[in-house]
Protein backbone atom coordinates (compact mmCIF):
# COMPACT_ATOMS: atom_id res chain seq x y z
CA UNK A 1 0.00 0.00 0.00
CA UNK A 2 1.28 3.63 -1.15
CA UNK A 3 1.21 6.53 1.19
CA UNK A 4 -0.24 9.49 0.14
CA UNK A 5 2.33 12.64 0.97
CA UNK A 6 0.70 15.04 3.22
CA UNK A 7 -0.30 18.66 1.46
CA UNK A 8 1.89 20.78 3.03
CA UNK A 9 0.16 23.76 1.35
CA UNK A 10 -3.36 22.59 2.98
CA UNK A 11 -3.17 24.47 6.37
CA UNK A 12 -6.86 23.15 7.09
CA UNK A 13 -5.99 20.34 9.22
CA UNK A 14 -3.01 22.60 11.30
CA UNK A 15 -3.34 22.68 14.69
CA UNK A 16 -3.76 25.76 16.79
CA UNK A 17 -2.63 26.96 20.54
CA UNK A 18 -5.04 27.07 23.16
CA UNK A 19 -3.97 31.06 22.88
CA UNK A 20 -5.20 31.21 19.20
CA UNK A 21 -8.60 29.36 19.80
CA UNK A 22 -11.03 29.95 22.32
CA UNK A 23 -13.34 26.67 23.27
CA UNK A 24 -16.65 27.14 25.11
CA UNK A 25 -18.83 24.39 26.22
CA UNK A 26 -22.80 24.89 25.45
CA UNK A 27 -24.18 21.64 26.42
CA UNK A 28 -23.04 18.55 28.23
CA UNK A 29 -24.44 15.39 29.41
CA UNK A 30 -22.53 12.33 30.78
CA UNK A 31 -23.46 8.96 31.57
CA UNK A 32 -21.93 6.98 34.55
CA UNK A 33 -21.42 3.06 35.15
CA UNK A 34 -19.01 1.23 37.39
CA UNK A 35 -15.69 2.96 37.44
CA UNK A 36 -16.42 4.51 33.66
CA UNK A 37 -17.98 7.48 31.70
CA UNK A 38 -18.95 8.79 28.54
CA UNK A 39 -19.86 12.62 27.51
CA UNK A 40 -21.99 13.85 25.22
CA UNK A 41 -20.63 17.88 24.40
CA UNK A 42 -21.95 20.65 21.91
CA UNK A 43 -18.99 22.88 22.16
CA UNK A 44 -17.75 25.79 20.38
CA UNK A 45 -13.95 27.14 19.10
CA UNK A 46 -14.02 30.28 18.36
CA UNK A 47 -10.28 31.24 16.68
CA UNK A 48 -9.10 34.50 17.62
CA UNK A 49 -8.99 35.70 14.09
CA UNK A 50 -12.31 33.22 12.70
CA UNK A 51 -15.25 32.18 12.47
CA UNK A 52 -16.69 30.56 15.73
CA UNK A 53 -16.93 26.47 14.58
CA UNK A 54 -19.64 24.51 16.45
CA UNK A 55 -19.46 20.62 17.36
CA UNK A 56 -20.73 17.96 19.04
CA UNK A 57 -17.91 16.32 20.93
CA UNK A 58 -18.22 12.24 22.56
CA UNK A 59 -15.60 11.61 25.21
CA UNK A 60 -15.50 8.22 26.97
CA UNK A 61 -13.11 7.39 29.77
CA UNK A 62 -12.56 6.51 33.75
CA UNK A 63 -11.86 8.04 37.69
CA UNK A 64 -8.37 7.71 38.29
CA UNK A 65 -7.51 5.97 41.98
CA UNK A 66 -7.88 9.50 43.35
CA UNK A 67 -11.78 9.96 42.05
CA UNK A 68 -10.31 12.89 38.73
CA UNK A 69 -12.16 11.93 35.68
CA UNK A 70 -8.97 10.71 32.78
CA UNK A 71 -10.28 10.68 28.73
CA UNK A 72 -9.16 7.46 27.00
CA UNK A 73 -10.72 8.17 23.74
CA UNK A 74 -12.98 11.48 21.90
CA UNK A 75 -14.20 12.06 18.82
CA UNK A 76 -15.61 14.81 17.41
CA UNK A 77 -18.48 15.66 14.63
CA UNK A 78 -20.19 17.90 12.81
CA UNK A 79 -23.14 20.04 14.40
CA UNK A 80 -25.60 19.39 11.43
CA UNK A 81 -28.57 17.87 11.78
CA UNK A 82 -27.97 15.22 9.09
CA UNK A 83 -24.90 13.85 11.20
CA UNK A 84 -26.68 14.03 14.69
CA UNK A 85 -29.79 12.08 12.48
CA UNK A 86 -27.42 9.56 10.99
CA UNK A 87 -25.92 8.90 14.67
CA UNK A 88 -29.13 8.66 15.99
CA UNK A 89 -30.79 5.91 13.82
CA UNK A 90 -27.75 4.06 13.53
CA UNK A 91 -27.32 3.35 17.47
CA UNK A 92 -31.08 3.05 17.77
CA UNK A 93 -30.94 0.47 15.10
CA UNK A 94 -28.21 -1.85 16.99
CA UNK A 95 -30.86 -3.33 19.72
Amino acid sequence: MTQTPQNTADRRFERKSNEEVKYETLTSAKYEWNNNWISVERRRATPKDGKPNTFIALSRGYYSREGSPKTKTSVTLPDSKEVRDFVAEKLMGLS
